[in-house]
């Protein structure tokens, strides 16, 4: 909810007396300053209005590679996202790192859940599945919820390497939600998330060594 920390009374303000107030700051100047760059006010939405010493989560990072391997959007829209989204950031000498890419985070479709439902299935919580953002960019393989085909599971398993791994071959700054490589289920638009409705290690798909390998690779 980055937004309301630079909304001023004429609404958003990259200059504003706070985000000003962080870059001089002598602690605060000198470490990695993330902007959730969206709030529920008026104008929230300001993915790449952030000042060029703040990085921001990357939304259409996301939006667009759910979008890829669901089949709903091509090679060249993918193209950019993969490049640190220059579209969006390349200005006022912003660097590529200020792309924040990730598919998942705390809130939202775990990276089991992307790929193992079309649809959300919050009854368990009592809000009827009103709670939470309906447009999660899944897609369920052919089975809505768990399964024991094999051909559905092979592809699950494939699709969630390929969903976890983009963060890793990119010119941006990857993050990733803790448990995602295990695959856990965790539904945090549960009202409490101690309860044990929400929170269960479903089928542990064989991405973990993977992910592990590639990101030790990665350069520093």
């Amino acid at each position: 909810m980055g937004t309301i920390l630079a909304r001023e009374p004429n609404g958003f303000d990259n200059q504003s007396g706070f985000l000003k107030a962080c870059s001089q700051d002598p602690v605060l100047g000198k470490v990695k300053l993330i902007a959730e760059p969206w709030d529920c006010g008026p104008g929230g939405y300001q993915v790449g209005g952030f000042p060029p010493d703040w990085a921001e989560w990357n939304d259409r990072f996301r939006n667009t590679v759910r979008d890829f391997w669901r089949g709903q959007a091509s090679a060249s829209e993918l193209a950019p996202r993969l490049c640190a989204s220059p579209d969006i950031y390349n200005h006022q000498g912003r660097k590529p790192w200020t792309s924040i890419n990730f598919i998942t985070a705390h809130d939202g479709f775990t990276l089991h859940d992307l790929v193992s439902y079309n649809d959300k299935h919050n009854e368990a919580n009592g809000e009827d599945s009103r709670d939470g953002s309906s447009d999660n960019r899944s897609w369920n393989c052919g089975a809505e919820g768990p399964t024991d085909d094999p051909a559905i599971i092979s592809l699950r398993e494939r699709l969630i390497v390929m969903n976890g791994h983009h963060d890793s071959v990119l010119f941006a700054l990857p993050e990733c939600a803790g448990g995602s490589e295990w695959s856990l289920l965790f539904d945090t638009n549960l009202p409490d998330a101690q309860e044990p409705t929400s929170f269960k290690t479903g089928h542990v798909y064989t991405v973990t060594a993977r992910s592990v390998l590639l990101f030790t690779l990665l350069p520093e």
